[in-house]
Formats: structure tokens, sequence, C-alpha cells
């Protein structure tokens, strides 16, 4: 129902291997979501991309200007 739904959107949650994070709002959820991400993409070595990060990666493969 809406009213149920509606208590489900008020107390977001992201659950990330085997843990569950809770956040107050959907905004604080999206600022911290933003900021791991960007972590995870630019910052955070990856063991399968040759212990590279994202971004280095996407940068290398694009065609020179």
């Amino acid at each position: 129902s809406p009213r149920s739904l509606r208590g489900i959107l008020s107390k977001p949650l992201v659950h990330f291997s085997g843990s569950t994070i809770h956040y107050q709002s959907l905004r604080e959820a999206q600022a911290e979501l933003s900021i791991y991400f960007r972590f995870y993409n630019t910052d955070r070595p990856h063991q399968s991309l040759n212990n590279r990060t994202p971004e280095q990666v996407y940068h290398h493969a694009q065609p020179s200007q």
C-alpha cells in the first residue's frame, strides 16, 4: 500500500556484502554513496585491472585527440 511504501522510502538503506547500512534520509544516502563511488572508481586499485583504477583504465583506452 502507499502508506507502507512511504515508510520504506523514508528510511533508506543499502546492502553491501552482508552488511546493511541505514541512512537517515535519501539525501544522506546519495551523498555517502557518491563519496564511496568516487573512491571506488578513482582511488582504489583493482586487482582484476592490474592494480589500476577504473578511471585509469578508462582514460588509457580513450583515443588521443
